[in-house]
């Protein structure tokens, strides 16, 4: 998702970049003791049968599951933030926090965009500066990218 502010009397402005969300935290803890909830009582069923085995193998499951579910809903709440002020552009990538930030002057920045090699390749949207450079953007579809790349130029244009 591309989110766009531009200030006209300071020539500034912010690009704020974050995948699209499937599924809201919520849902996800919903789904998790739905599912948790059968796999455990059918364990304990089994186990309740004699077939005690079947109880360790169910708590391993739930606990792989709970895991996963963590991990895909943390890498869905990444952010990117690209603030154009002042003659100069700032990338600050993080989760809660910018754990990440790179910065150059606006007139040494280029952007860069590669063309796919293949027609399912994604494209691959690069900022350089003078001495560095910052893929962005790579969580982002290839409709939202190019909505991105049309903002960024309308964004160094303007400043």
């Amino acid at each position: 998702m591309v989110e766009t502010q531009f200030n006209e009397h300071d020539k500034g402005g912010h690009i704020v970049l974050s995948p699209n969300l499937s599924v809201a935290w919520r849902d996800n803890v919903l789904f998790l003791y739905v599912v948790c909830t059968i796999a455990l009582c059918i364990g304990i069923t089994f186990s309740l049968m004699g077939m005690w085995m079947v109880l360790p193998f169910t708590g391993l499951e739930v606990i792989i599951l709970i895991s996963v579910v963590y991990c895909v809903a943390r890498k869905c709440h990444r952010i990117e933030v690209i603030s154009v002020e002042h003659g100069s552009v700032r990338v600050e990538q993080g989760y809660t926090k910018p754990q990440s930030c790179w910065s150059s002057d606006l007139f040494w920045t280029r952007l860069i965009v590669l063309p796919q090699e293949r027609p399912w390749h994604p494209l691959r949207v690069y900022l350089r500066g003078r001495d560095k450079q910052i893929e962005i953007g790579t969580f982002l579809n290839d409709a939202d990218k190019r909505i991105l790349i049309k903002q960024l130029r309308q964004f160094i244009t303007a400043v």
